[in-house]
């Protein structure tokens, strides 16, 4: 089965999905693509803006489109958020015209013109990150080449090879490179990080064990799912809590924490996929 598929609302398949072990936890990054821009933000032009955003405890796809309506963040309603904070501009850091944005919204090509334009004006940081494209932190840097953070290559392949003609194609793909492959590169550490600590063959994790004692941290619980930016895991009920603490700070990487914080939501349930709530919700009723 492909997980990703699943539709993240769809309550019937997800009734299929029971746990073997007595619960079952899903461990989600928070808002993952808006922090990575922000971190690319401080660290490639000194901008702290979405930082701050997160260090005044404010919503960042509401404040997205406050900026992109220039209206108050007050005044925003949950329509204009999921239109303008979060479709639009994630479809946008991905490199979306005009008429991907009018497709996949729904409104009409001249008001995604609009939006587009709109999203680029309040957020000029696309535009400065994207043109000209990110460049590697090496001195042996190639056309079209992007290198991320824990030093994976991708490359935009142009009928020029290598040899990115930026104005034709757009600096946005190289962002889209570097956002999602610098998100897809978090998870794959977090997925290792997880199993090193509770899978079967665990081995020591410097901070985390004290010992050299393979699997220090005796737990019966396993990763049974890696879907997007969660992963899931199926154990008993005993070891929620130890989870709660464990998971999250495996999950976030030092060199992304040090420059932006990293939130990831816990959502557990012991009957299926489907009756999944947030864990601290799940505490006061049980």
């Amino acid at each position: 089965m492909n997980w990703q598929n699943i539709p993240r609302d769809d309550k019937t398949i997800k009734r299929a999905i029971l746990p073997k072990r007595g619960a079952l936890s899903e461990f989600d990054f928070s808002q993952i693509e808006p922090r990575i821009f922000g971190y690319f933000c401080m660290t490639g032009l000194k901008d702290d803006t979405i930082i701050q955003v997160y260090a005044d405890g404010r919503d960042i796809y509401r404040e997205i489109a406050a900026r992109t309506y220039a209206v108050p963040y007050d005044t925003i309603t949950a329509h204009q958020r999921q239109i303008a904070g979060k479709i639009g501009f994630l479809a946008t850091l991905y490199g979306a015209g005009p008429k991907a944005l009018h497709e996949q919204i729904g409104i009409t090509l001249a008001e995604a013109k609009e939006l587009y334009n709109a999203i680029h004006e309040g957020w000029p940081q696309l535009r400065l990150l994207s043109n000209p494209p990110p460049r590697s932190f090496r001195a042996d840097y190639q056309p079209g080449l992007v290198e991320r953070i824990l030093k994976q290559r991708g490359y935009i392949k142009t009928p020029y090879g290598r040899h990115l003609h930026v104005e034709k194609f757009g600096g946005h793909k190289m962002l889209n490179k570097l956002i999602q492959g610098t998100a897809a590169d978090l998870m794959k550490e977090a997925l290792r990080k997880v199993d090193r600590a509770i899978g079967i063959d665990a081995t020591v994790i410097p901070g985390v064990f004290t010992d050299n004692t393979v699997g220090s941290l005796p737990l019966a619980s396993r990763m049974v799912t890696s879907i997007h930016d969660s992963i899931g895991l199926d154990g008993p009920v005993e070891e929620l809590a130890t989870l709660h603490d464990l998971i999250p700070d495996l999950m976030r990487s030092k060199w992304l924490t040090d420059v932006i914080p990293v939130e990831v939501d816990h959502e557990v349930s012991t009957t299926s996929w489907a009756d999944m709530v947030d864990y601290d919700e799940w505490l006061e009723a049980a």
